[in-house]
This record gives structure tokens, C-alpha cells and sequence, in this order.
């Protein structure tokens, strides 16, 4: 569910299905919102994980292809952190659930078991 590296490589071949953009918009500096969400993604998805050679790789590709939608692609790129919140949120339930699951599924077999002996012993 969710894994980076098969996100990135999802982004970057959808990405390389894209031409230009058509339509550019006038510059302007970026909030300072956009800069700590670059600088998460820079930092996670380039230097902390994994997946840092593959990050690098697909986003020079991208600048050299079709520099157009670099801008585009990084933001693509950050949805990941969100996702990988997520991610550990489901983990984290699903792996509470079983282990209750488990509790349960334990606590169903010794009841039998502490009946029949009960049973089976003399009065």
C-alpha cells in the first residue's frame, strides 16, 4: 500500500507521457509553505530514504526531458508524504486489530478445553 518507490516510478512514467505545458504562468516567488514542503520532500524522499538514487534519477530526467512540468512533478512527488502517513495509520490499526483478533481466537480455544476437563473430572 502506498510504497515510494513504486509511486515514484508511477509518477515518473505518467509524467513522461506529458508534453509541454501550453500555458505558463507569470513568476512569482513562492510561499514559504512551498519552500518547507520542497524542503521535506528534498530532504525524505533524496537524502533519508531508499529511494533517494531513484528520486534523483527520475527528477534530473524530468528537468532534461521536459523541464515544463518539473515544478508539477516535485509537487506529484510530495503527495507521497501524505500518503505515507497514512500508510502507517492503517498499518498501525490493521496490526491492532489482529493482534486483538489473535487475543480472541486464543481466549476461544482454551474455553473448550477448561470445559471438557471440567467435565471429564469425578464428582
Amino acid at each position: 500500500m502506498y510504497d515510494p518507490e513504486k509511486y515514484l516510478d508511477r509518477t515518473y512514467r505518467c509524467f513522461l507521457m506529458m508534453g509541454a505545458p501550453t500555458w505558463k504562468a507569470p513568476f512569482k516567488l513562492p510561499e514559504l509553505l512551498v519552500v518547507k514542503a520542497l524542503a521535506i520532500v528534498i530532504w525524505r524522499q533524496g537524502i533519508k530514504r531508499d529511494t533517494r538514487w531513484k528520486f534523483w534519477h527520475h527528477l534530473f530526467s524530468r528537468i532534461r526531458r521536459n523541464p515544463g512540468v518539473a515544478e508539477h512533478y516535485l509537487a506529484t512527488c510530495a503527495h507521497i508524504e501524505h500518503f505515507m502517513e497514512y500508510r502507517q495509520i492503517a498499518r498501525d490499526q490493521i496490526e491492532s486489530q489482529l493482534e486483538e483478533f489473535i487475543e480472541l481466537e486464543a481466549q476461544e480455544q482454551q474455553k473448550p478445553v477448561t470445559q471438557n476437563k471440567v467435565a471429564a473430572m469425578p464428582h
